[in-house]
C-alpha cells in the first residue's frame, strides 16, 4: 500500500509543482509540505479539499482510508437537562450537568419527517412542518459535507427558518423526542 506522503509527492511532481509552489497555493510553508511528503504529519482538515483539487487526487489518497472513515463519523450529543449540543469526529466520552452523554443514533428521515427545502438564489431555505413545542421540538440542525460542518441551534416555540449556502451533503436534525434524523441535500 502506498504511503499517503508518497501520494502527495507523486501528485505534486505529476503537476510539475515544487514544494514551494504547492505551499503558496494552499497558504502553508514549504516545510509543511515536506513534512507531509515524509509522512511526518497530515494536512489540516480545512486544507484537504483544496489540496485534493489542486493535486487531482482523492482525500483518501492524501490522508488514508482509515483516517477518512473516522472523519466521516461525526457524532452528536444532546444534554437532556440543559439542552446543550456538542459534536465530535468519532465517539468521545463526554458529560454535561454531571451526566455522561451517549452519541445520538441517526436514522434516515421518512418523507413525513423531512425538513422542507427551498432553493433561494445560492442558498437553501430550510423550514419545518413540525410543531415546535417545549415537549417536542427540533433542538438543532446540522449540515455536513466533505468540506465543512455547520450547526444551527433552534429553540422551542420558534418557527424553523434557516438558510445555508447551496451545496450537496447531509442535513441532520435532532428532535427532543430523542431522534436524530438525516436527509440528503
Amino acid at each position: 500500500m502506498e504511503k499517503e506522503g508518497n501520494a502527495i509527492r507523486q501528485a505534486r511532481l505529476e503537476k510539475g509543482l515544487t514544494q514551494n509552489e504547492l505551499a503558496r497555493m494552499i497558504n502553508v510553508s514549504d516545510k509543511t509540505v515536506s513534512k507531509w511528503e515524509r509522512d511526518l504529519g497530515l494536512p489540516d482538515v480545512s486544507t484537504l479539499p483544496r489540496l485534493s483539487r489542486i493535486l487531482g487526487i482523492s482525500i483518501s489518497s492524501i490522508i488514508g482510508d482509515e483516517t477518512e472513515k473516522k472523519m466521516k463519523k461525526t457524532c452528536f450529543y444532546h444534554c437532556p437537562i440543559c439542552h446543550s449540543v456538542a459534536s465530535s469526529q468519532g465517539e468521545m466520552d463526554i458529560s454535561c450537568c454531571g451526566k455522561r452523554l451517549v452519541a445520538l443514533k441517526e436514522e434516515k428521515a421518512e418523507e413525513e419527517e423531512k425538513l422542507m427545502l427551498e432553493d433561494v438564489e445560492d442558498e437553501i431555505h430550510i423550514t419545518s412542518g413540525h410543531p415546535q413545542t417545549k415537549e417536542d421540538h427540533i433542538a438543532f440542525i446540522a449540515f455536513i459535507n466533505g468540506e465543512r460542518t455547520e450547526m444551527i441551534r433552534t429553540y422551542p416555540e420558534w418557527d424553523i427558518s434557516v438558510r445555508i449556502k447551496k451545496r450537496r451533503g447531509r442535513l441532520f436534525f435532532f428532535r427532543t423526542n430523542g431522534k436524530l434524523y438525516y436527509q440528503f441535500i
